[in-house]
């Protein structure tokens, strides 16, 4: 083969690629109505147009992260459910978070294999959720308040951080799982 034959392959499949990612582009902005999702769309992924995720979310419902893990949402009654999954390429990633009854939460860290006996306390700033991720969710995990937390797995290769904050009414999930 030729240095120029080569070329024209090279260039050939840099366009190739290019409309393709042109053309996803096209199709996440027509089906979500939304300009942001028609950026550089390289990983493949239309963002989430769910009420309860947050913005840059990819396009995968929270019922079918959660099945991905390997878990279930609480059986009972839950408020301010919001969950975050970026684009990931190594696996899913999920960030959840939502407020229930203590009996509920409870219910909710057994499913998961959060024992109670594993649990230890801390303040805000030592949680095991990234302080980045934290502020751009805007969890309100203030640093000098007590938190319970749980390190949990649904398997070998799903785990989960649970931040739970028992200092309002009513009991507030933080959640990071990963599936690797």
């Amino acid at each position: 083969m030729s240095l120029a034959s080569v070329l024209v392959f090279l260039i050939v499949a840099v366009m190739v690629l290019a409309v393709g990612c042109i053309a996803l582009s096209f199709h996440c902005l027509f089906r979500t109505g939304d300009p942001r999702t028609a950026g550089w769309v390289i990983r493949t992924y239309c963002y989430s147009d769910d009420p309860r995720a947050y913005p840059g979310t990819q396009e995968l419902s929270l019922e079918s992260l959660v099945r991905e893990l390997r878990f279930s949402l609480p059986p009972c009654r839950t408020n301010g459910v919001r969950y975050y999954s970026p684009a990931g390429i190594w696996g899913e990633d999920l960030m959840l978070t939502f407020k229930a009854s203590s009996y509920c939460v409870a219910v909710f860290l057994e499913s998961v294999g959060a024992d109670e006996s594993d649990k230890y306390v801390s303040t805000g700033d030592d949680v095991p959720i990234s302080t980045p991720l934290v502020r751009q969710l805007g969890w309100d995990i203030d640093p000098h308040k007590m938190y319970d937390i749980y390190d949990a797995r649904t398997s070998e290769v799903t785990s989960f951080d649970i931040v739970v904050d028992r200092n309002g009414q009513q009991p507030v999930v933080y959640l990071s799982g990963m599936r690797y």
